[in-house]
């Protein structure tokens, strides 16, 4: 403390803030305060007077403590809450160190909320108990489409696995497992289980009570598997398809029955000159030829005869009762060709690996989607013959009984037709052929 008088006591003064003491707030350390960015203040400096120092936090902080560090607080809604207009203001940590974290947020029954700054409020009918329960006890989802503030009574009970809806009441739903996504339908992942593997859904019932009724079916609808992909078979070499072997040949046919013809002049000259008489111009049976030409209409019975186009008759018009197109034939293309038809996979998702291939004799590379390029080659039959006698057999063409045996390398002879060639050795293979043809091999001399 300091302080004098003369002739009496002094008056001592003692500023706890500046002075350094054991109860002062000054320390060997420093002052309490200062430290913490606080302001010192004694609000008595009585000498008598100790321990009422007190540290104040500096604005915009709040907070004070008698004779030791204050714990400031700074609620940010006290500086910034008009920015939140009607919404109300929040500071979730009111510390002095923490700053730029308030809100606002709308008061009920609308919804929002913005940090530092005023929120655009909705109005979600859905949040309210007696709108949400309507949805809920019928299994499905509350939307509100339009929640701004000034929209009412447009909300929607959605159905959890299909597209129906309803506005202000439960919708009444339906279920298709083949389309729609559920833990029970045919899509999972966003696959189809029948679409994946090239067959048709099926579903039965739109009813979401009955689930899993839903099957897969073959191509031609059968056979199906319910709730799975079916086990399908495809022979392309027996069963009709788009791109097997064995597939459907259309020849476009007329069959003709109760052909009308009008009868009338071939040439309009002589129906000028003549006048109505005998119609030359149908005399091709269309028309009885000693028929008057009056015009009128006459008609045949073609019902036993079939013709690739109408009848030739020089008329006017004609019109056919009954047409139709002939009924497409089955066909394999590879027995057509007098080949084999090998299909080596089945599996109804392998297509397109079926093959033509030669039968023997004939001779060909195998042609995979098509009919090979086979030809008669009549030594593979009676090849041993020339072979068996050292010398080779040639086919020259797809006739039969063509094929002959020629003398090998080194020896003359003439070609021979169905029996070996009488061949003679030249040079040294006349005394040493015998070596080479021990080992299967031919000599010559060159």
């Amino acid at each position: 403390s300091s302080g004098s008088a003369v002739a009496g006591h002094a008056a001592c003064v003692l500023d706890e803030c500046a002075a350094v003491c054991p109860h002062c707030a000054n320390s060997m350390a420093g002052n309490v305060c200062a430290q913490r960015n606080q302001v010192c203040e004694d609000g008595s400096t009585d000498a008598r007077s100790k321990n009422d120092w007190q540290c104040v936090c500096r604005a915009p902080s709040v907070g004070s403590r008698t004779a030791g560090a204050a714990t400031c607080v700074l609620d940010e809604c006290e500086l910034h809450g008009a920015t939140c207009g009607a919404a109300v203001c929040g500071d979730p940590d009111t510390s002095a160190a923490s700053t730029d974290d308030w809100s606002c947020t709308c008061v009920p029954p609308t919804v929002g909320s913005e940090l530092m700054r005023e929120p655009a409020c909705v109005r979600d009918e859905c949040l309210a108990e007696a709108v949400l329960a309507v949805c809920r006890e019928a299994g499905q989802t509350c939307v509100d489409v339009d929640s701004s503030v000034g929209s009412l009574n447009n909300w929607e009970c959605h159905c959890p696995t299909s597209q129906d809806t309803a506005v202000g009441k439960a919708a009444v739903c339906t279920l298709d497992e083949c389309v729609d996504t559920c833990p029970t339908c045919a899509t999972r992942g966003g696959v189809n289980t029948c679409e994946a593997v090239g067959q048709a859904c099926e579903d039965p019932t739109s009813d979401p009570s009955r689930t899993g009724d839903w099957t897969c079916a073959c191509a031609g609808g059968s056979p199906k598997a319910q709730g799975a992909a079916a086990t399908c078979d495809l022979n392309e070499c027996s069963q009709p398809s788009n791109y097997g072997a064995h597939t459907c040949r259309h020849t476009p046919r007329y069959t003709v029955k109760g052909c009308k013809c009008k009868c009338g002049w071939k040439n309009a000259a002589l129906a000028d000159a003549f006048g109505p008489g005998k119609d030359m111009a149908c005399n091709a049976g269309c028309c009885n030829p000693n028929r008057e030409a009056t015009g009128d209409w006459c008609e045949i019975d073609l019902s036993d005869s079939e013709t690739s186009k109408k009848p030739e008759c020089m008329v006017e018009r004609d019109v056919c009762l009954h047409e139709h197109v002939a009924p497409a034939v089955e066909y394999n293309m590879c027995t057509e060709a007098g080949q084999h038809c090998v299909d080596a996979d089945t599996s109804a998702t392998s297509i397109m690996d079926w093959r033509c291939e030669c039968r023997a004799p004939a001779v060909g590379a195998p042609r995979d989607g098509g009919v090979a390029n086979c030809m008669h080659d009549e030594c593979v039959k009676n090849g041993a013959v020339c072979t068996d006698a050292g010398q080779t057999c040639f086919d020259e063409s797809d006739a039969e009984g063509n094929w002959v045996c020629r003398c090998p390398q080194g020896a003359h002879g003439s070609a021979v037709q169905g029996a070996p060639a009488e061949c003679t050795w030249v040079g040294e293979c006349v005394q040493y052929a015998h070596v080479c043809e021990q080992v299967g091999q031919s000599c010559e001399d060159p």
